[in-house]
């Protein structure tokens, strides 16, 4: 058995540098020559797939990260976040409380003493008023709404914000109608003290009137990494002037933990913050009077 292996394993090296083996078929000799090449050729193919899978992996991993640096620079191209800002009175919304920077003519009190002072009515008063050069007043009236969204696939977190005063001025209102629905209601989610002397003026939780008044607003506002948009509803807070405000939000893009600011100070058509304080102590003020039509306090 051991000289038939021998021999059979001398024929194959024989017939692999092309040899042809002594006493053996022509026959024997082509098969022997045709299973050693096809060996090699299974062989080689194997190595080949081989070395093939390895080169394409590497050029793959590359690949990947060069996908992945491509990607995070582009995510980084776009802003931290963006702030779209509104007031809180949509344009249809009469609301319930006017100002105007003059007093009436006595054509418009007299047009005034007719209308039914009711909530009914208020889109004829907001019609009267805007015709008058005025504007709406008190509570949401001086509201802005911020609604914050982030295209970023970083995780963005505002960890803080503040309010700024611009240029303030005392109420130029001459002319203050209402119908008395109890004053500044609309406060909502968040407000701050305009009168404050800090240079950063920390937002506040409620309203001025609630139990929560005067607990610091420190809610964390997270963006980016496909969370939902944030929305904040602020009102300033003034019983002596009128003023110009801004935002200022400190925030941070993960993994970068190095503090940043922004600061927002119009609204989404470009003007500015305001803040409409109490009218003149010396403007003529229209509410309901006995009859259910606006009568002028003379008290």
């Amino acid at each position: 058995m051991l000289d038939g292996a021998a021999r059979a394993g001398s024929e194959a090296i024989r017939a692999a540098v092309g040899e042809r083996p002594e006493g053996g078929s022509d026959r024997r000799w082509i098969s022997v020559r045709a299973g050693v090449a096809l060996t090699i050729f299974l062989i080689g193919a194997a190595v080949a797939s081989l070395i093939g899978l390895w080169i394409a992996n590497v050029f793959a991993d590359d690949s990947a990260k060069v996908q992945d640096d491509a990607n995070e620079r582009v995510d980084a191209s776009k802003p931290a976040f963006d702030v779209t800002v509104t007031p809180a009175l949509s344009d249809k919304n009469p609301w319930t409380s006017w100002e105007i920077d003059r007093r009436l003519t006595p054509a418009e009190q007299s047009e005034l003493e007719k209308m039914p002072a009711s909530v009914e009515n208020a889109d004829r008063v907001w019609e009267f008023v805007r015709k008058a050069g005025g504007r709406r007043a008190d509570g949401d009236a001086n509201s802005y709404r911020f609604q914050f969204t982030s295209e970023r696939q970083a995780a963005v977190s505002i960890t803080d914000t503040y309010a700024k005063v611009g240029k303030c001025w005392t109420s130029r209102a001459k002319t203050y109608i209402s119908l008395m629905q109890g004053g500044l209601t609309g406060w909502e989610d968040v407000y701050f003290e305009l009168d404050s002397k800090l240079s950063a003026i920390p937002l506040l939780h409620g309203t001025a009137q609630d139990s929560q008044a005067g607990i610091p607003f420190d809610k964390a506002i997270a963006l980016g990494g496909n969370e939902t948009p944030a929305y904040l509803k602020v009102l300033p807070n003034s019983t002596t002037r009128s003023c110009n405000w801004s935002l200022q939000f400190e925030y941070n893009v993960a993994p970068d933990a190095t503090p940043k600011k922004r600061t927002v100070s119009k609204d989404g058509k470009g003007d500015d913050l305001v803040f409409n304080g109490p009218y003149a102590t010396d403007a003529d003020v229209w509410g309901p009077g006995p009859t259910g039509t606006f009568a002028k306090d003379t008290s």
